[in-house]
């Protein structure tokens, strides 16, 4: 747009015919400058203001009378008009799609996480099991489940209040996450039970990873406002193979976390799969074949 501008004071002689010429891509210019790249006054006071003063001064220095350009600068001022509105309803409207698709996408997050915690719900979480058990069947792997429980919560909300007890959970999340891999999942399965989906892991490693987390909630007490609450968890821990199915795992997850609570609390338990034994049968057979 300047060099237009500048075009304009050097041919600019009083006649019409070569100057409309110039007006013409002056057109071009005003409505490319405004509709591309004016998105707010800022850039309307350094795109468009700015060169006309420029342009003006230039003008005056010349002693051209700036009631004389008028005619010829007419119609790329209509069109620098006609940019700025298009280009505000353009900003408008990408604002309003922007802000849809964050609201969308909110929903969406509401939809799959818990509000307090930001864990996956369990509708969302039996989603990922079935997609993870499909994939174990696939590829004839496996994976585990670890189910936590905080160990006597209600006292906590009795005698602290539930805002705390509040806080409590969030915590916990916070440091059951810090165990967590990028590939695990972690949801809120209901009241102060977490389950932890474990991909391609075997139930040793998912009994490391049970112990890792009951010392961290041990060994450290939970700062709430004011106070240091000693909170303890206990897990049940269970792998899922291929030959598996779901409500099978999640059961047995639900009797190690029963074991642990009967034998004392603030310990991990866990109960295998039955075809576990039989699965890893079949992985050195199919092993020495392919050897073979």
């Amino acid at each position: 747009m300047a060099m237009i501008l500048a075009l304009f004071l050097i041919h600019y002689n009083g006649q019409s015919a070569g100057t409309y010429q110039i007006t013409n891509g002056m057109v071009i210019s005003f409505l490319g400058v405004s509709i591309l790249s004016v998105r707010g006054p800022r850039e309307w006071w350094l795109l468009l203001a700015l060169p006309l003063a420029i342009f003006a001064l230039f003008a005056r220095a010349r002693g051209l009378v700036l009631t004389e350009l008028l005619p010829f600068m007419f119609d790329p001022l209509v069109m620098m008009v006609i940019g700025i509105v298009v280009s505000e309803a353009l900003r408008q409207l990408r604002t309003g799609e922007f802000l849809a698709r964050q609201e969308l996408q909110e929903l969406q997050e509401q939809a799959t996480t818990n509000q307090l915690t930001a864990l996956l719900n369990r509708r969302a979480t039996h989603h990922l099991l079935e997609r993870e058990h499909a994939r174990a069947q696939r590829y004839g792997t496996g994976y585990s489940l670890i189910l936590g429980d905080l160990d006597k919560f209600k006292h906590v909300n009795d005698r602290y209040g539930h805002n705390i007890g509040d806080i409590v959970l969030q915590e916990t999340a916070r440091r059951l996450g810090s165990h967590m891999r990028a590939q695990d999942a972690l949801c809120r399965w209901g009241g102060e039970e977490i389950l932890m989906m474990l991909p391609e892991t075997d139930l040793d490693g998912a009994l490391h990873v049970a112990e890792k987390i009951r010392l961290s909630f041990a060994d450290e007490p939970m700062l709430a406002g004011e106070h240091r609450i000693p909170q303890t968890i206990s897990l049940g821990v269970t792998n899922c193979r291929a030959r598996d199915d779901i409500e099978s795992a999640i059961k047995r997850a639900d009797d190690a976390l029963y074991q642990a609570k009967e034998n004392g609390r603030n310990r991990a338990e866990a109960i295998p799969s039955p075809y576990s034994e039989h699965d890893s049968q079949a992985d050195q057979i199919a092993s020495v074949t392919k050897a073979h």
